[in-house]
């Protein structure tokens, strides 16, 4: 009976399996949904799945796995985190157990199709994305505390708008090409910019611009890059073009294997090798030495070029003068800001808005009062809202309250957020006693 439910609802929403390839091992891997079971074939050797294993379910709702979506998959030790772009969902899979179990609890989803998602420092992000017809440079981060996925704040003028096909991450570094500016975009008054994220300080800076000719030169005019170890590849240009990011380095290769890096195949660096994987109806995996692959390729230029390549010298004593004017200038703010701070008793001045309005609440209502996410949107005026962007405002206003108290006061966390003891999913804001303490002195 129980099985019977399990295809019928699978029929009906077309998803039958999630799968993905293990570069590690030379694996295609896959959850069948059909049969339970998790499943694998060895590229290149096997002709069909082999089960591995049958596989317990928690918390997985068929009705939320969408059919034509893609995984992407993480390991974590023997284990594996999927995630579903797009939908904000998040699964582990326990070989040792021989489980598969929904993590997540969100029901918001829609605006971060082809997201880069990976996991740095044992947390999992997603970084920018599609959906609503926009794109975005949003950094969220899932916590496993709550089971959501919530936004974290970054420094520095970042990107329009973010792809997966289009940036990387390696060694805590996230490098990014601008997706809003087209290569073959001759009319746009701005060219194409590089940036990159560093993870541990969340903090944005600018390298400067694409090497537009060169990448037109070689009739390279899409942005369907890909990404491996530090690297890019640009299957749809004429020629097989590569380039090594860290070094700034564009290579084109002149060897025998002009088909290896085809547009139709998935790109992988791995332990010296570069991999092909293609799965066009046939399952095949080619290889070759990333040694051999330098070897056989010629240097063409620069992938980006910083900003000191677009002045002269008569320039660079303009700009060194603009440099002295404004450091000046910035002492001497800086001073007249530090006095205003010492005469307020070093609370910033840079206070949030609406931190007036939520203090008043707590202190009228006592240190126990909780707050709740339609009292929060009131306070914060953004209740007229979709329901979604009044999450995101509630997102951003916490975040930047409880900087503004770590900043100011020390005091970490200091508005909290607990789940309602009857409902799991309505959140609750309350305020630690530290900060309550100091609410009279604040408002003054």
């Amino acid at each position: 009976m129980v099985l019977g439910l399990w295809l019928n609802a699978m029929l009906c929403f077309g998803q039958l399996s999630f799968e993905w390839y293990n570069k590690d091992k030379g694996l295609l891997e896959r959850i069948n949904f059909q049969t339970g079971n998790y499943e694998s074939l060895k590229v290149n050797k096997d002709n069909t799945f082999k089960v591995q294993s049958k596989l317990k379910f928690y918390g997985v709702k068929l009705v939320d796995i969408l059919p034509n979506y893609e995984v992407n998959v993480f390991p974590k030790g023997r284990n594996r985190i999927l995630t579903v772009p797009g939908t904000g969902q998040v699964y582990e899979l326990d070989s040792e157990n021989k489980f598969f179990k929904r993590l997540d609890k969100t029901i918001h989803r829609g605006y971060n199709f082809k997201a880069l998602q990976f996991i740095e420092n044992d947390t999992l992000y997603s970084l920018g994305g599609t959906g609503f017809w926009q794109s975005n440079s949003i950094l969220t981060y899932f916590d496993p505390s709550y089971s959501e996925w919530e936004e974290r704040l970054t420094k520095g003028k970042k990107p329009y708008g973010i792809y997966l096909n289009s940036s990387g991450i390696n060694n805590g570094k996230v490098f990014v090409i601008d997706i809003l500016r087209h290569l073959d975009n001759n009319v746009s008054q701005e060219n194409t910019q590089i940036f990159q994220l560093d993870i541990n300080s969340k903090t944005w800076s600018n390298l400067g611009e694409l090497n537009k000719v060169l990448l037109t030169n070689n009739e390279i005019n899409s942005q369907d890059f890909q990404w491996s170890n530090g690297h890019l590849f640009f299957l749809h240009s004429r020629e097989p073009i590569f380039a090594d990011v860290k070094t700034n380095r564009v290579f084109k290769y002149n060897g025998s294997r002009n088909g290896f890096l085809s547009y139709k195949g998935r790109v992988y660096i791995s332990k010296g090798w570069v991999y092909t994987f293609r799965n066009d109806g046939k399952i095949t995996l080619d290889s070759i030495r990333y040694s051999e692959l330098q070897r056989n390729s010629i240097l063409l230029g620069q992938l980006y070029l910083t900003y000191s390549k677009f002045y002269n010298l008569n320039g660079y004593f303009l700009l060194i003068a603009l440099l002295v004017i404004v450091t000046a200038l910035i002492v001497a703010y800086k001073i007249r800001i530090r006095r205003k701070v010492d005469k307020e008793n070093s609370i910033s001045a840079s206070r949030p808005k609406y931190l007036d309005k939520l203090l008043h609440v707590y202190r009228t209502n006592g240190p126990d009062y909780l707050i709740t996410t339609e009292e929060l949107s009131r306070i914060i005026e953004c209740d007229s809202m979709a329901f979604d962007t009044q999450r995101q405002y509630r997102s951003k206003f916490i975040s930047s309250i409880n900087t503004y108290s770590l900043d100011n006061f020390g005091i970490a966390d200091a508005i909290f957020r607990i789940n309602h003891d009857s409902d799991k999913r309505f959140i609750h804001y309350g305020i630690k006693k530290e900060l309550f303490a100091l609410i009279d002195d604040i408002l003054v």
